[in-house]
C-alpha cells in the first residue's frame, strides 16, 4: 500500500557570497542581480518506499519548486527525470538499489546549488514475493522472465502479487501470453495496471477449495472471448474492488465472494463438492449452481442475477443438493433439476420468465413479482414439491397444468394459481404445509382438484373448486 512521509521544519541552506572590492565605488552600469528565487521546503514524500528494482513515481511535496532546476537522490540514488509539477509538488523516477536499506531524501536546485536533506525519508524493498510483478523486461508479458522480481516465471506452487508498489504506470500492464498455472494472485488496491488474457491460454488458480486463492481489490482484469481457453479457480475468490471484464464463463470450485467493483461476465459457474459460500452486493451475470455429492451452497444476505441454474447430477436421496439462506433475486429466467431442500428465498422478477423444474425439490421459498400482467408455467408432470412457500402478487399468473403441488410452506395467491389440465382428469393436488392467504382480487382454480391446508386460511379472493 502506498505509504506517505510528513516532514516539519525541512527547509534548504543556501549559502550567498558576497564578493566585491574594499572600499571601491559602486559601478552604476554594472548589470542588475539575478532575481532571489524563493526558499524551497519539502514538507512529503509519497511513498516513502519502493521496489528494489526501481521504477517507482515519486512525488515530492513542499514548496519553492517553480522556476528551478532540481536533482533529486533517494538513499544516495539518483530519482530520474524531476520534474515540477506545480510550486508545491516535484515528481521524479526512483532508480535500482543493489539491496533492500533506508536513507535519505536530497532535494538540490541547481540554479543556487540550495539542498535540502530529510534523513531517513525513503526505504528500499524486497518484494514480498519473487513472483512479484516489476514490469522490468522491455514488454508486458507473463512469460518473460525479467517481467518478475525473482527473475523467474511462476508455477503451480507460487503466490503471485501485482501491486503499485512495485510497478508504475504502463510497466503494471500485463498480456497472459502463457498458460497461467499458480497457488494464489492477489491483485491489491493499489494495483493501477490491466491483465490481459489471451483468447488460448488456460487461467487456473488455486489447488483446494478451501484455500484463499484469488483477490482483486484494484486495477482491471480484462478478460477474451475464448475459443480455446479456461478460466478456473480452485479455492476461495474475493472480488472488492477493481474492474472484472471476465466475458466468458469463468469456473469457482470454492467460495465466491463480490463485495464491490465492477463485476461483468458472461456466466459465473459453481462449482463443488463441499460447503461452498456465495455473497454478492454487486450483480451477478447468469449464475449456474453444480454442487454435488452431499455438498451445498449457502447464500450470504441478497444475490443478483440474471437468469440462474441449479443443476445436479445427484439425487433427493443420500446426497441432498441443498442452497441454504438468504435471498437470489432472479431478473430472466430459472431451471432447476435435482435441486433438494433449502431455505433460500427465489424471487422471480422477469414478465413472462421461463420456469423449468425437473425433479427433486424446489430448495427453498419461490416468490412470483413481475412489474406488470406476467404468467409462467409450473409443472413436471406428476407433483412439483417446494420445500418453503409459494407467493403470488397481483400481477402473477401460475399454471400447474395438471400437476399437483406440495408446498413446505405457505401459500398467498394475490394474482393467479390455476391447476388447469386438458385431460379429463383434472387438475392436480395442491397440499399446503402452512398457512393460505387468497387477498382480495386473487384467485385459485384448483380444476376439479383438491387442496389441503395444514394452517390458517384466510380467503377474501376467489377459490374455485
Amino acid at each position: 500500500m502506498q505509504n506517505t512521509k510528513i516532514f516539519v521544519g525541512s527547509i534548504g541552506v543556501l549559502l550567498l557570497l558576497t564578493v566585491g572590492c574594499g572600499g571601491g565605488k559602486k559601478d552604476e552600469a554594472s548589470s542588475p542581480p539575478p532575481p532571489t528565487l524563493p526558499v524551497v521546503t519539502v514538507s512529503s514524500l509519497a511513498p516513502a518506499s519502493g521496489s528494489i528494482v526501481g521504477g517507482t513515481a515519486v512525488r515530492i511535496g513542499g514548496s519553492g519548486f517553480t522556476g528551478g532546476t532540481f536533482s533529486v537522490t533517494l538513499n544516495g540514488i539518483t530519482c530520474a527525470s524531476p520534474t515540477v509539477v506545480s510550486d508545491t509538488a516535484l515528481d521524479c523516477t526512483a532508480g535500482a538499489s543493489d539491496s533492500p536499506r533506508a536513507g535519505d531524501l536530497v532535494v538540490t536546485r541547481q540554479d543556487d546549488a540550495q539542498v535540502v536533506t530529510v534523513a531517513s525519508a525513503w526505504e528500499y524493498l524486497q518484494p514480498q514475493t519473487p513472483f512479484t510483478w516489476v514490469g522490468t523486461g522491455g514488454n508486458h508479458n507473463w512469460s518473460n522472465s525479467a517481467n518478475w522480481a525473482g527473475g523467474s516465471v511462476p508455477g503451480s506452487g507460487d503466490d503471485v502479487i501485482f501491486s503499485g508498489d512495485w510497478c508504475s504506470g504502463s510497466a503494471c500492464n500485463v498480456k497472459l501470453d502463457d498458460l497461467v498455472n499458480v497457488k494464489s494472485l492477489k491483485m491489491r488496491a493499489n494495483f493501477p495496471g490491466t491483465i490481459t488474457e489471451d483468447e488460448d491460454e488456460d487461467v487456473e488458480i488455486g489447488s483446494s477449495s478451501t484455500d484463499e486463492a484469488f483477490w482483486i481489490e484494484g486495477g482491471t482484469w480484462e478478460g477474451a472471448n475464448m475459443a480455446m481457453g479456461w478460466r478456473t479457480v480452485r479455492g476461495i475468490a474475493r472480488f472488492s474492488g477493481g474492474t472484472m471484464n471476465f466475458r466468458e464463463a469463468f469456473s469457482f470450485y470454492g467460495s465466491l465472494y463480490v463485495t464491490g467493483g465492477a463485476f461483468s461476465t458472461s456466466m459465473v459457474l459453481l462449482y463443488g463438492t463441499g460447503t461452498q459460500h456465495l455473497k454478492a452486493s454487486v450483480p451477478l451475470p447468469q449464475l449456474e449452481i453444480l454442487n454435488d455429492s452431499g455438498g451445498h451452497v449457502e447464500v450470504e444476505g441478497t444475490v443478483q442475477t440474471t437468469d440462474l441454474n441449479i443443476n445436479s447430477s445427484g439425487t433427493c436421496t443420500g446426497n441432498a443438493h441443498k442452497v441454504l439462506g438468504g435471498t437470489i433475486q432472479v431478473s430472466g429466467d430459472m431451471f432447476f433439476q435435482a435441486a433438494c431442500g433449502g431455505t433460500t428465498s427465489f424471487v422471480l422478477s422477469k414478465t413472462n420468465p421461463g420456469l423449468s423444474f425437473t425433479g427433486g425439490i424446489f430448495p427453498g421459498s419461490l416468490s412470483f413479482a413481475p412489474s406488470s400482467a406476467s404468467s409462467v408455467t409450473l409443472s413436471n408432470g406428476s407433483t412439483v414439491r417446494i420445500d418453503g412457500g409459494l407467493s403470488l402478487n397481483s400481477n402473477a399468473s401460475v399454471n400447474l397444468a395438471g400437476s399437483g403441488l406440495e408446498l413446505g410452506g405457505s401459500l398467498s395467491v394475490a394474482g393467479q394459481l390455476d391447476a388447469h389440465n386438458s385431460n379429463p382428469s383434472g387438475g392436480g393436488a395442491i397440499t399446503v404445509g402452512g398457512n393460505l392467504s387468497v387477498p382480495a382480487g386473487g384467485s385459485v382454480n384448483l380444476r376439479g382438484g383438491s387442496m389441503t391446508v395444514s394452517g390458517s386460511s384466510s380467503v377474501a379472493g376467489t377459490v374455485t373448486p
